[in-house]
């Protein structure tokens, strides 16, 4: 059952995405973006995604956190959403401006939350042991 959500969860997080982009193509509103994200330009960003999301993959199926998982399924999501772009269209089509400077994507927004979350769950887990250590000493 829980599989099942997670698929149909996943599968929205990604269409919810794709229909923003398709949306702000049609709409005139869509940016073209062939680096990563906020628009930072390298070398071969298809190469970097697509390894990133190979990488982020293994975590996700190697990984016992609840709050990790969700971390790098937000991530893995943002990835996956975004090489589709990439190879559709060779650009990520961002349709969200921060002040005009740069632009963003619902897919953007994934993989931000995913590393925050990820960030908050391994530093919880730092402080935890020493935590743990203190009140022995007590």
């Amino acid at each position: 059952m829980l599989k099942r959500n997670l698929v149909i969860l996943s599968t929205l997080a990604i269409a919810t995405d794709q229909f923003f982009k398709f949306f702000s193509q049609i709409h005139g509103f869509s940016h073209p973006n062939p680096g990563l994200i906020g628009g930072l330009h390298l070398i071969n960003s298809l190469v970097i995604n697509l390894g990133g999301l190979i990488f982020i993959g293994l975590l996700l199926i190697n990984n016992k956190s609840y709050y990790q998982s969700i971390a790098y399924l937000l991530m893995f999501l943002g990835g996956l959403s975004n090489l589709f772009d990439r190879v559709l269209y060779r650009n990520v089509i961002d349709y969200i401006s921060l002040f005009n400077l740069s632009y963003y994507n619902l897919a953007d927004i994934y993989l931000v939350c995913g590393a925050i979350i990820l960030v908050i769950s391994l530093f919880k887990q730092l402080i935890k042991p020493v935590n743990e250590k203190q009140r022995a000493k007590i």
